[in-house]
């Protein structure tokens, strides 16, 4: 597809649409091969997969069709999780991933409203700088097996603890 020209969404198939994502993103951001089957790009390295992922969906809005497109990111733990499949089958999304939303990346929800490749295009520049700027700053900083232990056992569990603690404490008021 070429995103030169600002053709209506609604004319381009779905499909290209998730390929032109996901070639974009892969010719721009260095070790990520693009999962087609998955709709969504990984970075094996180490112990942990890095994996950015996008939604896409078209919808009647009015009289036209737009596009709306958002973008989530998840590290695997690749022993951890394959394990995790096995026992439970969940193959792809295990509980003991590492799941970010990118809430940085558009308005509330992440979520891109397209209705030409003209703004197909600007959104995934958008998209590349944030990853280029933050958010491959997200998966980086996951490096052992003692990162994702913090994260997951001690991070997550305060988080929680927290939450409990405001919950309760607004029960008592």
């Amino acid at each position: 597809m070429d995103l030169l020209d600002n053709e209506l969404i609604e004319n381009i198939k779905t499909e290209v649409i998730n390929d032109t994502i996901g070639t974009f993103l892969q010719n721009n951001l260095k070790n990520f091969n693009l999962n087609k089957e998955m709709k969504h790009l990984e970075r094996v390295t180490g112990i942990k997969t890095d994996i950015i992922y996008w939604y896409s969906r078209k919808w009647k809005v009015k009289d036209n069709i737009v596009v709306f497109l958002s973008f989530a990111g998840m590290i695997r733990h690749n022993y951890i999780d394959t394990i995790i499949e096995k026992i439970f089958g969940d193959k792809y999304f295990t509980k003991f991933s590492i799941y970010e939303d990118f809430e940085e990346l558009g308005d509330d929800f992440t979520l891109y409203e397209i209705h030409t490749t003209g703004e197909l295009k600007n959104t995934l520049n958008e998209v590349l700088q944030f990853f280029q700027n933050t958010g491959l700053s997200f998966f980086d900083k996951f490096v052992t097996d003692d990162d994702f232990y913090q994260y997951l056992c001690v991070k997550k569990t305060l988080t929680m603890t927290k939450i409990q603690l405001q919950h309760h404490q607004l029960e008592n008021q």
